[in-house]
């Protein structure tokens, strides 16, 4: 009931989270459900498919970012409909906020080197630790105190788990 509230989402609510490439193959899906169901068609059907459509972007593999209102009981996808609701201008403006949203919420992140166990380093924050992967310039951080570059994998929405190139070659494997 969150969701279909009709309460404008609003700019602090705008985080960033990461999906598969499948979830947002979903997402299209149910968008062209819709407006077959609204029996939609020519330009009113391309128009409500363009307002509609969740904002991504590639991440890496077949990882994709993508803007959510988060509330305390669930996230909706950020479209432009929504977007400019927040009172969000372009989609320059949505990936600034939402990443500096994202930041915010995990405080302790900026800048500060995850711990650190002697094998694979691990990170595993609610639904939230694969979104954390979009925080760049803490992993440029990260990557510092690492040995050599950082690899890092996100084996589900909830964590990453990650090591330096360098590393011992069993944390590696582990990773592959």
């Amino acid at each position: 009931s969150e969701t279909n509230t009709a309460q404008p989402a609003t700019r602090e609510e705008v985080v960033v989270q990461v999906r598969s490439q499948a979830d947002i193959d979903q997402m299209d899906e149910a968008a062209q459900s819709m407006a077959q169901q609204l029996m939609l068609e020519g330009d009113e059907r391309t128009r409500t498919l363009a307002n509609n459509r969740v904002y991504r972007r590639r991440l890496g593999g077949d990882l994709l970012e993508i803007a959510v209102v988060n509330r305390p009981a669930s996230q909706l996808p950020v479209t432009p409909l929504v977007a400019s609701g927040a009172g969000l201008i372009d989609e320059a403006e949505l990936w600034h906020t939402a990443v500096g949203n994202l930041a915010k919420h995990y405080p302790t992140l900026n800048g500060a080197p995850l711990p650190n166990p002697t094998f694979l380093k691990t990170l595993y924050l609610d639904d939230w630790g694969a979104a954390l992967l979009t925080l760049r310039d803490v992993w440029a951080n990260i990557a510092k105190t690492s040995n050599g570059d950082v690899l890092a994998v996100a084996p589900s929405r909830s964590g990453i788990l990650y090591c330096g190139s360098k590393d011992d070659p069993s944390a590696l494997a582990t990773l592959r």
